[in-house]
């Protein structure tokens, strides 16, 4: 299916290799040097949060370093091109915490990304609804961070109420009542979450969202410069959820179709928006590629260092 809607896109808007490579060429260092950032960045972020989601939910396993995390978080991040997002960053954690393993990676991986999920939601509300009232930028933009706030807000009732199905699951029968049990302990730790850790998850998951944002109109700004910008930012939720899908890898050929739809939809040429699409793909995965080898590097860097010391004997 995904190379099937590549080959499509390349076929019906008149793509050719010989386009991205001139594209390619025309690629200014400034913008290698943002996506390349705003990805540590992002990674970063994410490893920070699944920190502190084990503090909250597995106190007990917070020995990991945060390189430990970084490396974790980015080699689950890369897997998610092959695999469905869902669950390509649970078990990119799991692999890599060898020393750690267990159950509690995957419910804290789930309960920290429970938040962008939410957050990405009701951006997508947001986006949807400025984008058909079609209002100047700063209405779009309101609307937007309304809506972005609001999902925020809701996460803790959104956890409220999956306990509050789990909970009448467990009175079914068979299959669904296990799944009930083992659904409503987790749910009914995870919204009585303290305030503050509510609130730290939620902002960040607003702040990846941004930079996220910032990110996907830096790319577009350079290979399809006739969109108008502001429709490309709010319409990010929107790809968001497409990319989420879990029926091709990394949303191959799904993401592509929709960021060259939003492009479209901005006012860009739908070559332009085409070559747009694929060149984000790409640098994304690049910048992703390097983030994860020096993750990596750093962590087995930190390993060797500490390993002599830990031999030595006492006193030496």
């Amino acid at each position: 299916m995904s190379a099937a809607l590549l080959a499509l896109l390349f076929l019906k808007l008149d793509i050719s290799l010989a386009d991205l490579g001139v594209a390619f060429g025309k690629t200014p260092k400034w913008l290698l040097l943002a996506v390349l950032a705003t990805t540590a960045v992002i990674q970063a972020i994410t490893s920070w949060r699944w920190k502190i989601a084990i503090d909250w939910l597995s106190p007990d396993h917070g020995r990991l370093s945060f390189l430990e995390l970084l490396n974790a978080t980015t080699v689950g991040t890369a897997l998610g091109q092959v695999l469905p997002m869902q669950v390509s960053l649970s078990l990119g954690r799991w692999w890599l915490a060898r020393e750690a393993r267990g159950k509690w990676i995957v419910g804290t991986t789930l309960y920290e990304q429970m938040f962008d999920f939410v957050v990405l939601c009701a951006g997508a509300i947001g986006a949807a609804v400025a984008i058909v009232l079609a209002g100047s930028p700063a209405v779009s933009l309101a609307v937007f961070a309304v809506a972005v706030a609001c999902g925020t807000l809701a996460v803790r009732h959104a956890f409220s109420a999956g306990h509050w199905i789990a909970v009448r699951m467990v009175r079914g029968k068979g299959h669904i009542a296990a799944i009930g049990e083992r659904l409503a302990g987790p749910l009914a730790t995870a919204k009585g979450a303290p305030t503050r850790v509510l609130v730290v998850l939620g902002t960040t998951s607003i702040a990846k969202l941004l930079l996220l944002v910032v990110r996907a109109v830096a790319i577009a700004a350079v290979f399809a410069p006739a969109a108008r910008m502001w429709t490309v930012a709010i319409g990010y939720p929107l790809i968001g959820l497409a990319v989420a899908n879990p029926f091709t890898p990394g949303a191959l050929g799904v993401a592509e179709w929709s960021w060259t739809g939003l492009l479209m939809l901005a006012g860009s040429s739908a070559s332009a928006a085409g070559v747009a699409a694929i060149v984000l793909r790409i640098l994304n995965l690049t910048a992703l590629g390097v983030v994860m080898v020096a993750a990596g590097v750093l962590d087995m860097t930190r390993k060797r260092l500490e390993r002599p010391a830990a031999s030595l004997p006492a006193g030496a």
